[in-house]
């Protein structure tokens, strides 16, 4: 047994000190003691290996046994965001939160969750090597990602294909060779500058989608843009295909007259015609390659786990995963907010662009979506029929919540988007009830569920009223038979991306174990 003294990041949040004493402890099967009152070293009596613990550690700076002090790989992987530093010669250890590093620096995604919660979580469920780890709603892929680097099998579902594109483009990039990736990047800019060859792009999309891009772009970008796509996709390398089609998705919104800052499809006047579409191609492309070029150095490829990412719809995940069932050691997810944010429609251009879901599918796949925004009258009827005749199958809570809302909005003369609420939360939760329900047959026996989540309300005149998420979903869990460990308020790390101004304020870590 030896004595190691553990010194806790000095930046994190008290929710973050909380997954971290429960991290260690978990790895260490000790109880870790505060070195001195309010310090931030701490010691555990452990027969783990030092420099094991030091690869696993999440929120941990350093561990110190004797006179050696070792940096934990995940202050070295976060060390990479600064392409100015030479790991293999010192540590820029970090002085404040770094969210973005190797692949998760990739393309701009709303909703997105950072990579260290995931990371701790695996830690706290004792996940090992070969462990399977599921996110049936993967999103941009931040769960995928850490898993694999984590050794487990990453699993990955979720209806909208650009997510699919984002969390497939994330997990394969960190198998790649760098001095690879850097030739044929190298090879690749140099044939953007020839662009001698036809366009064939472009022609090959749904009119509906060719008409709408042509909308929102100027005619003069689109044919630039057509070439680079064309040019990508002779790329016969799926790796290399991958990134650069995300790195091309990424700048498509400064290239239109779509508002940037704005989640849905908003029209702002600004000047295009001095945008040169190449050169910011080569500019996000530039980014990503740097950020690959920092990070891979510091992974064990030998140690990755496997993935797989798949398209669908996670309430029928058991005939899309069926062997996947009782298989599951882990799932970590953050399913979408009760009609929060405009999925399909926040990531519009890419998917025409990029030919994922044409214009005239994307209605249906966002009435489809889990958490939606957006149903016909006729719809937004037959969803609360189905409501009253069937709401005895969902917890109290849950129709309290429904019922009120629906008080309040017929009393009370409510635009359109207000009208449709009650029906839309009735959809959600009868959808995550079936999301939950086949928790109890894909996760093994004791294994863990952990389902960020977050609140928000709606307002009935000045009055406002809460959708407590997190407590519906919570009873949802328990209805279908899951049991409850635990539940972690944390303080909403304000985002950085475009999409900052949209972000909640209230999220929380529910932690289910199926019994």
């Amino acid at each position: 047994m030896n004595t190691i003294e553990c010194k806790i990041k000095p930046y994190i949040k008290p929710f973050e000190i909380l997954l971290a004493i429960k991290e260690l402890t978990a790895i260490t099967n000790a109880k870790p003691h505060m070195l001195l009152k309010d310090t931030d070293i701490y010691t555990v009596r452990t027969s783990i290996n030092p420099g094991l613990l030091a690869d696993n550690l999440t929120y941990w700076e350093c561990i110190s046994f004797g006179n050696n002090v070792i940096y934990t790989s995940q202050v070295i992987k976060e060390s990479s965001s600064n392409i100015n530093t030479n790991l293999s010669n010192s540590i820029n250890v970090p002085k404040r939160r770094v969210l973005r590093y190797g692949s998760h620096n990739f393309h701009e995604y709303r909703g997105k969750f950072f990579p260290q919660l995931v990371k701790s979580l695996l830690n706290i469920a004792n996940s090992k090597s070969g462990s399977n780890v599921l996110d049936n709603m993967c999103g941009s892929g931040t769960t995928l990602v850490e898993a694999i680097t984590h050794g487990c099998n990453a699993y990955g579902l979720d209806m909208n294909p650009l997510s699919v594109l984002l969390s497939r483009a994330k997990c394969s990039v960190l198998y790649i060779n760098p001095k690879y990736l850097k030739s044929k990047h190298a090879e690749h800019i140099d044939q953007l500058n020839d662009f001698n060859f036809k366009n064939t792009w472009l022609s090959n999309l749904d009119k509906s989608s060719d008409d709408y891009l042509n909308q929102w772009f100027l005619h003069d970008h689109l044919i630039i843009l057509d070439k680079i796509i064309s040019l990508i996709h002779k790329e016969n390398n799926v790796i290399l295909r991958d990134l650069y089609t995300i790195s091309l998705s990424n700048i498509l919104r400064k290239l239109s007259y779509q508002k940037e800052d704005d989640l849905r499809v908003r029209r702002e006047c600004k000047s295009l015609q001095d945008i040169n579409p190449v050169n910011n191609y080569i500019a996000e492309l530039d980014k990503n390659i740097c950020a690959l070029d920092s990070y891979l150095p510091n992974i064990v490829k030998e140690r990755l786990g496997s993935f797989s990412i798949k398209e669908g719809d996670s309430r029928t995940i058991k005939t899309i995963y069926p062997e996947l069932i009782n298989n599951i050691d882990v799932v970590i997810t953050s399913p979408p907010y009760a009609t929060a944010l405009p999925y399909l429609d926040t990531d519009r251009l890419s998917l025409y662009f990029l030919n994922l879901l044409s214009r005239r599918q994307h209605r249906k796949r966002d009435i489809d979506m889990i958490g939606n925004r957006e149903i016909p009258d006729r719809t937004r009827v037959d969803l609360f029929n189905h409501y009253q005749s069937n709401k005895n199958e969902l917890p109290k809570c849950i129709r309290d919540c429904i019922d009120n809302i629906n008080k309040e909005f017929t009393t009370n003369d409510v635009g359109f988007r207000r009208k449709n609420l009650p029906s839309l939360l009735s959809k959600y939760f009868f959808d995550m009830k079936q999301v939950v329900g086949n928790y109890k047959y894909l996760v093994r026996k004791g294994g863990h569920i952990f389902i960020v989540i977050g609140n928000n309300h709606t307002t009935s005149g000045s009055k406002r009223i809460y959708i407590n998420t997190d407590e519906y979903l919570s009873a949802l869990c328990k209805m279908v038979g899951l049991k409850h460990a635990e539940s972690i308020p944390m303080d909403t790390i304000l985002s950085r991306d475009i999409f900052k101004n949209n972000k909640g304020t209230v999220e929380n870590i529910l932690h289910f174990i199926n019994p």
